[in-house]
C-alpha cells in the first residue's frame, strides 16, 4: 500500500511539472512574439513627423530648432519665462515628463512675426490643457517690476481630422512691450501638433491665413506619418 501511494505521489509530482513547464512555454513564446512585433514597428522618429521648412510661406524663412531654440519657443508661445512663478499657480501649463519636442519657425522679417509649429510625444489628452486656459482667463507671471501680465481667449476650434482641437489667442503684457500670439492645436493619439502666429511687439493683424495654412499641412503630415 505505502508503495503504490509513493507511485502515485511521484506520477501526480511529474504531471504536475509537466503542466507547469507547458504553460511556461506558452508565456514565453508570446513574450516573444510581442517584443518581435515591437522591434518590427518601432515608433516613428518624432523629427519626422515635423512639417518642413519649405512649406512654409515665402515670406516666412523657416529653419528646424535646435533643443534649445525650442525651449525658448515654447516659453514664447506660452508666455512665461523659465523660472518665473504663476499666480494663480494652477494655471501654470502643466510639466510634460519624458515628452519629446521638436520644432520649426519661420520669421517675416518686414512684420517682425514668427510662425512656429511644434510636434510633442506623448502627451495627455488636448482637453486636459483646453480646460486649464478655459479657467485662466488672466493670470500673472512673475512680480515686481517685471511681473507680465496674460490675457487668454479661447476661440472656435479649427476644423480639422484630429482627435482634437483648439484655438486660443494670448495677449502678454511686460512692462517693455506687448506681444500678441494665436495658437491652433490638435492631437491625433499621443502626439500634438500646435501652429502659433506670434507678434513682439504686436503692430499688425494676426497672419490667420498663413497660420490656417501652415497647421493644416502639419495636421495632415501628423496623421499620415505617425
Amino acid at each position: 500500500m505505502v508503495d503504490m501511494l509513493s507511485r502515485c505521489m511521484r506520477g501526480c509530482a511529474l504531471l504536475m511539472a509537466a503542466l507547469l513547464l507547458a504553460a511556461c512555454s506558452r508565456v514565453i513564446v508570446g513574450t516573444t512574439q510581442a517584443a518581435e512585433a515591437d522591434e518590427e514597428n518601432p515608433p516613428v522618429p518624432i523629427a519626422q513627423l515635423l512639417i518642413e521648412p519649405d512649406r512654409f510661406p515665402p515670406q516666412y524663412r523657416a529653419a528646424v530648432l535646435d533643443d534649445a531654440a525650442v525651449d525658448r519657443a515654447l516659453q514664447d508661445i506660452d508666455g512665461i519665462p523659465t523660472g518665473y512663478v504663476v499666480s494663480p499657480v494652477d494655471c501654470t501649463p502643466p510639466a510634460l515628463w519624458h515628452t519629446e519636442a521638436v520644432a520649426v519657425e519661420g520669421v517675416d522679417s518686414a512684420t517682425a512675426s514668427r510662425l512656429i509649429v511644434v510636434v510633442t510625444r506623448p502627451v495627455p489628452p488636448l482637453v486636459t490643457r483646453l480646460d486649464q486656459l478655459r479657467r485662466c482667463p488672466t493670470f500673472d507671471v512673475g512680480q515686481g517690476e517685471d511681473a507680465i501680465t496674460v490675457n487668454v481667449t479661447v476661440l472656435p476650434a479649427p476644423p480639422v481630422d484630429a482627435d482634437d482641437a483648439y484655438a486660443v489667442e494670448q495677449t502678454v503684457t511686460s512692462p517693455e512691450s506687448e506681444r500678441t500670439t494665436l495658437t491652433f492645436a490638435a492631437q491625433i493619439g499621443d502626439a500634438r501638433v500646435s501652429a502659433t502666429w506670434l507678434q513682439d511687439p504686436a503692430s499688425d493683424e494676426a497672419d490667420t491665413s498663413s497660420l490656417d495654412a501652415v497647421f493644416r499641412d502639419a495636421v495632415v503630415k501628423l496623421r499620415r506619418d505617425r
